[in-house]
């Protein structure tokens, strides 16, 4: 909770126009952040004792962080991706948008996630809307999430985590 509340704070300064860079103070230790919000995209990168937070928007936005096997969707296009990392495990959440149809879009990454060993748990189908996920023997877990956008185009969810071995 508390990294939270130092997240909103970060993110407030930067909103604010604050300082690009910086490092808070507080009892349980010391926070580093940065901020990039230069042209239509942005970044920021928040690192405490605990691990890293790191999120980019726009033009910023890459597909950074994915573990091996897993890409960005063929011609979509990368709105945010959200990583965290700390010294229990890893988190990735990528948000895409594309013109494929979301059975196109849930096929790939199954297929991907299939090849990465991750045994598929849940399937959920919804009128238009796609959930997948599972998890593999060495602590991957995987969700994709699909729904079309009023534009015509999918919106797409791709989550990534792993525990790392005790």
């Amino acid at each position: 909770m508390r990294n939270l509340v130092i997240l909103y704070g970060a993110l407030a300064l930067a909103a604010c126009g604050s300082e690009k860079s910086g490092t808070i103070e507080t009892k349980d230790g010391t926070t580093e952040y940065t901020v990039d919000n230069s042209g239509d995209g942005g970044s920021m990168t928040i690192k405490t004792k605990d691990g890293e937070f790191n999120v980019q928007s726009g033009s910023d936005a890459s597909a950074a962080g994915l573990p091996d096997g897993f890409t960005v969707y063929p011609g979509a296009e990368v709105v945010t991706n959200a990583r965290m990392s700390s010294d229990t495990g890893s988190n990735n959440n990528l948000v895409m948008s594309t013109s494929a149809s979301p059975d196109q879009v849930v096929d790939f990454y199954t297929k991907q996630a299939k090849a990465a060993g991750v045994e598929i748990e849940t399937e959920m189908k919804m009128d238009k809307v796609r959930i997948v996920g599972g998890k593999s023997k060495d602590g991957l877990t995987f969700t994709v999430h699909t729904s079309p956008n009023d534009d015509g185009k999918t919106s797409v969810s791709l989550g990534l985590s792993r525990e790392k071995a005790k």
